[in-house]
């Protein structure tokens, strides 16, 4: 059976792709409320997927995030980069 097309991520694998510190970090902003709403995520193959946010930094700006990211039809990273 072949799942059909969604974004969910393993948070496993995302911590494993990440590291400790980075994923506490990644989580606390998201945890926070200072990613905006106004989120995109893209699919762009098969099992490439493109997230671009708005982020809330520590001072009044906030900036844009942009990841590209491999996940398995079943939510495991299996690569990703960011700018």
């Amino acid at each position: 059976m072949t799942p059909s097309p969604r974004f969910a991520l393993d948070p496993n694998s995302l911590q494993r792709q990440l590291g400790e510190a980075t994923y506490t970090r990644a989580r606390e902003v998201y945890v926070m409320q200072k990613v905006s709403d106004d989120m995109e995520i893209t699919q762009s193959g098969s099992q490439d997927w493109q997230l671009r946010a708005s982020v809330q930094g520590s001072g009044r700006e906030s900036y844009w995030v942009e990841i590209n990211a491999e996940v398995t039809p079943w939510g495991e990273i299996t690569a990703w980069n960011s700018d």
